[in-house]
This record gives C-alpha cells, structure tokens and sequence, in this order.
C-alpha cells in the first residue's frame, strides 16, 4: 500500500513544471517537517540510506 501511494504521488507530482514547482516544493517540504514534528524524529535515516549502497 506505501508503494502504491508512493507511485500515484509520483505520477501526480509530474505534472508541475515552471512556476507552480516553486510553489509545490516548499509546501511538500513544509508538509514533510510537519510530520515529523508530529510524529517524532524518524531515527537513523541516514544509516538506511547508506546501507542501501553498501557492497556485500
């Protein structure tokens, strides 16, 4: 069900070019620090994301 959200906001968020993607970035950013005040600190996001181009 994440991937499906993920692949529709995808392709929703395709469409903005020019102008309207300065408007759309800062709020998606806006949105994205709103959750995490909520909810909390993720944790080590960063220790996932370098896992994820380790070799081995």
């Amino acid at each position: 069900m994440y991937w499906n959200a993920l692949e529709l906001l995808t392709h929703f968020l395709r469409s903005f070019q020019g102008i309207s993607l300065l408007i759309v970035m800062p709020l998606s950013g806006s949105l994205i620090g709103l959750v995490i005040r909520i909810l909390g600190n993720p944790g080590e996001i960063s220790l996932t994301v370098n896992n994820i181009h380790s070799r081995g």
